[in-house]
């Protein structure tokens, strides 16, 4: 399997009232002789929230609050939260929620 992941994301051109912004995000990977499509990636959301902060794509100061939606094109709609407190040098937190596609059992002996 190939390491390589492609994040790829478009910003909203404004934010809204309460100054927060809206990501479409997809998150591609090389597998087998396809392409799959993760519905939500919880570790690249942190990490895009700090780069619109350093880049100043997103409000740095008082509290920033970036939603991220990924999935939608596959059928699997997720948002992803990303907050930036207000005070804190750069303290990143990620939320939303989920639902449940698969449950299973292990049974070990």
């Amino acid at each position: 399997m190939s390491p390589l992941k492609l994040y790829i994301f478009a910003l909203e051109s404004q934010a809204d009232e309460q100054g927060g912004m809206s990501v479409f995000a997809r998150m591609l990977k090389p597998y087998q002789s396809s392409i799959v499509e993760d519905a939500a990636t919880g570790s690249a959301t942190g990490p895009l929230g700090a780069y619109l902060v350093k880049h100043e794509l997103l409000p740095f100061q008082g509290e920033a609050m970036l939603v991220v939606e990924q999935g939608t094109r596959m059928g699997r709609q997720s948002f992803l939260h990303v907050q930036r407190q207000q005070g804190a040098s750069l303290l990143i937190e990620v939320g939303g929620s989920t639902v449940s596609v698969y449950e299973g059992v292990s049974h070990l002996p």
